[in-house]
C-alpha cells in the first residue's frame, strides 16, 4: 500500500513521524512547543538515548532516500532537504562526540531547568502533579550528564578553565538563598489553584529539591570544579579539542 502513495504524502508522513520522534527524544522540545504529554522525563542524555538517536536517524534517511524528489513542490523538496540536515546531523554530532562535550555556560543544566520552570504555569491538579514528577527526573538527568562529561574528558575533551569557572559560579548561584526561593518552587509559588492535591503536590517538590535536586546540582558543581577542571586548557577555541575543527 506504502508503494501506492505519492512522494508528497510520503515525504508528510515521515516528517510527521521525526517530529513525534523529536518530542518523544527531546521532552523539552515538545514542552515548549505546546505538545501534550504525561510523559514526566525531562531530558534523555544517556549514553544509550544517544546511541538510539543515531540509529534511529540512519533510517530515516534511508526512507528519506527513497523518496523521489522529482514530482515534489517546490515547498516539499524545501522540506526534503530540511529533514535531510535534521537526521544528518543528529548523525555527524553522535560521531564527533558531541553529548560528551556539551554547552555547560551560559546554558548549563542549571538554565535549562529554570527556564522550564519559569515558564510552567500550574492550571490543572493534575498539571501540579506532573510537574513535581518532572522535578524528580532532573537528578537523573544530571547523573547521565556527568557520565557523558567523564567519558569525553577520557578521550580527550578538555574544557577552557574559564568556562569552567563560570559554569560552577552559575551553578552554586542558582542554589543560593533560602529554599523557598529557589527557582524550581515558582509554578506553585505562581498557581491560583487551592486544592489540597496541589498542595501535596507542592510539598512533594519541596522534598524533591530539598533531598534530591540541590544535592545533585551541588555534586554536578563539585565535577566541574574537580574532575572536569584537571588540565583545563587556557585557550577559549574549541578547535584545541580532538576533532576540533570538525566539531566546530
Amino acid at each position: 500500500m506504502s508503494e501506492s502513495l505519492t512522494p508528497s504524502v510520503k515525504l508528510a508522513d515521515l516528517a510527521e513521524r521525526f517530529w513525534s520522534f523529536q518530542c518523544r527524544e527531546f521532552p523539552m522540545l515538545g514542552i515548549q512547543a505546546g505538545v501534550a504529554t504525561r510523559d514526566a522525563v525531562l531530558m534523555r542524555e544517556s549514553p544509550s538515548d544517544h546511541a538510539r538517536r543515531y540509529a534511529a536517524a540512519a533510517r530515516f534517511l534511508l526512507e528519506l532516500d527513497r523518496i523521489s524528489t522529482d514530482r515534489l513542490t517546490a515547498q516539499d523538496r524545501v522540506t526534503h532537504r530540511l529533514l535531510r540536515r535534521e537526521f544528518d546531523e543528529l548523525r555527524v554530532f553522535y560521531e564527533l562526540r558531541a553529548h560528551q562535550r556539551p554547552s555547560l555556560y551560559p546554558m548549563g543544566p542549571e538554565f535549562l531547568t529554570t527556564f522550564f520552570s519559569n515558564t510552567v504555569a500550574i492550571s490543572q491538579v493534575d498539571g501540579a502533579q506532573l510537574y513535581a514528577d518532572r522535578l524528580a527526573t532532573i537528578p537523573s538527568f544530571l547523573s547521565e550528564l556527568i557520565e557523558n562529561l567523564a567519558d569525553g574528558h577520557a578521550a580527550g575533551f578538555r574544557y577552557p578553565k574559564r568556562v569552567l569557572e563560570c559554569a560552577s559560579r552559575a551553578v552554586r548561584a542558582s542554589l543560593a538563598g533560602p529554599d523557598d526561593a529557589l527557582p524550581w518552587h515558582g509554578p506553585f509559588k505562581r498557581t491560583t489553584l487551592t486544592a489540597s492535591a496541589v498542595d501535596n503536590a507542592a510539598s512533594r517538590a519541596r522534598l524533591i529539591v530539598r533531598e534530591q535536586i540541590v544535592p545533585a546540582f551541588e555534586a554536578y558543581a563539585e565535577f566541574l570544579e574537580g574532575p572536569l577542571s584537571a588540565n583545563a586548557r587556557d585557550s577559549l577555541s574549541c578547535t584545541d579539542s580532538p576533532d576540533g575543527e570538525a566539531f566546530y
